[in-house]
């Protein structure tokens, strides 16, 4: 077994959707740039799948829309939300996302694939199936990682590191990143197929059974579903069943109410850990940035971090590039341009869920949206990250708020009623 050293310019730790699109953006920029990854690619990876308007929007920015469709990606054009008493609100994407109206469903082992090729095909060097185990510094800066691969230990001496390892938070405790209690959603997932299933869903639901916690069941429209359930733990509050328990319970609930039919499994239940602490520590420091779910980037209300990940990895090389080409000596400029863009968002996001984990104020608050456009579309918005939280000081949704009954939903009553009456 021999030792090697490399001298990269910029490294990259981890390859997922934040790390690729990193790489991929810096080596377009000019730059030297290493890709690691414990992984080899293409590899499965526990998700939900989904890619959010707001991921297809940054797809086609990186021009990997038309490849990520060619791959077979589902095209879903409704969100639903279902509450615990099971008032069920949809609202179509294009009512607040005029640009790119819909999501996609496309498994991990296929996206990643596709985003990783992408950076290696724009000049990164990679090096996957290495695993890095240490992170030293001195003071601010990171001065050697120390990495083992098949061919043995590699020491990497970069200029300039960006840290994309996703949920694994153990490498950046090590290394002296993260200070604090990490706040995790405990989550399970399982593919399901069902022949007969032709329609594309995005669906969420907030069971009792899964309060503090939420299912999906996302479907491409060709048979093959991702179902899941996420809790977040809350002492006194949360279940003590295990996630994959919770899971079947939930498909089986679904099958009662026809909204799954006769699904079978057609893989493992998986469980797997979100981050969903941002901001909670420092995302860049003299010589380094944090991106994705490793600076704790995942929706808390629905668990989507694709398009975050996507989103900072491509904040974090402009701003690296611009540093680098001004001979800047440090990368802070990073951490206020992802809170001002993303820090306000989360704060929205945290009293949406703490809303949404109170059973009556849920089904109240989706009785407003069915009887109000303009609510909806604000609380949809803010949820996928299209609109400010401020957006709720609004008077006109204030207005709505407290005013559950319409008359819309009364012109809708007198129309059923006289339907009945014309009924023989």
């Amino acid at each position: 077994m021999t030792n090697q050293t490399l001298t990269p310019e910029i490294l990259v730790i981890g390859a997922g959707p934040g790390g690729s699109a990193a790489a991929w953006a810096l080596a377009n920029s000019g730059h030297d740039v290493l890709l690691v990854d414990a992984a080899e690619f293409p590899r499965e990876k526990t998700c939900g799948d989904g890619l959010t308007p707001m991921a297809v929007r940054t797809l086609d920015r990186m021009g990997l829309l038309d490849e990520v469709l060619a791959a077979g990606a589902g095209r879903i054009d409704t969100f639903r939300i279902t509450g615990p008493f099971g008032i069920s609100v949809s609202t179509p994407f294009e009512n607040y996302q005029k640009e790119f109206p819909y999501a996609l469903v496309l498994p991990r082992i296929q996206f990643d694939d596709i985003v990783t090729r992408n950076a290696v095909g724009a000049g990164v060097e990679h090096l996957f199936k290495v695993r890095v185990e240490q992170i030293a510094r001195e003071g601010d800066q990171i001065t050697q990682v120390e990495a083992k691969g098949p061919q043995g230990t590699i020491m990497i001496l970069p200029k300039h590191t960006i840290i994309a390892v996703g949920a694994k938070s153990g490498l950046l405790k090590k290394a002296g990143f993260i200070h604090h209690d990490v706040r995790y959603i405990r989550a399970s997932r399982a593919y399901f197929t069902n022949n007969q299933a032709k329609e594309p869903l995005y669906d969420f639901y907030f069971d009792f059974e899964l309060i503090p916690g939420y299912g999906w069941v996302f479907s491409d429209g060709n048979g093959l579903m991702n179902i899941g359930v996420g809790i977040l733990p809350i002492p006194l509050i949360s279940t003590k069943k295990s996630t994959s328990q919770l899971l079947e319970q939930f498909v089986q609930r679904r099958q009662k109410e026809g909204v799954l039919g006769d699904v079978e499994l057609a893989g493992p239940i998986k469980g797997y850990p979100l981050r969903i602490d941002f901001p909670a520590m420092r995302v860049a420091g003299a010589n380094w940035m944090i991106v994705g779910e490793a600076a704790g980037l995942v929706n808390p209300v629905t668990g989507e971090g694709i398009d975050l990940a996507l989103e900072s990895g491509l904040i974090a090389a402009r701003i690296l590039h611009d540093n680098i080409e001004q001979g800047s000596r440090n990368h802070r400029g990073y951490q206020r341009e992802v809170w001002d863009q993303f820090g306000p968002l989360f704060t929205g996001l945290r009293v949406l869920r703490d809303v949404l984990i109170m059973p009556l104020f849920t089904d109240y608050a989706l009785w407003l949206m069915k009887q109000h456009r303009f609510l909806t579309r604000t609380v949809m918005s803010i949820s996928q990250g299209f609109a400010p939280p401020q957006n709720v000081f609004h008077p006109r949704f204030i207005v709505n708020f407290f005013t559950p009954i319409t008359p819309r939903l009364v012109i809708e009553e007198i129309r059923k009623k006289r339907q009945n009456n014309d009924t023989p």
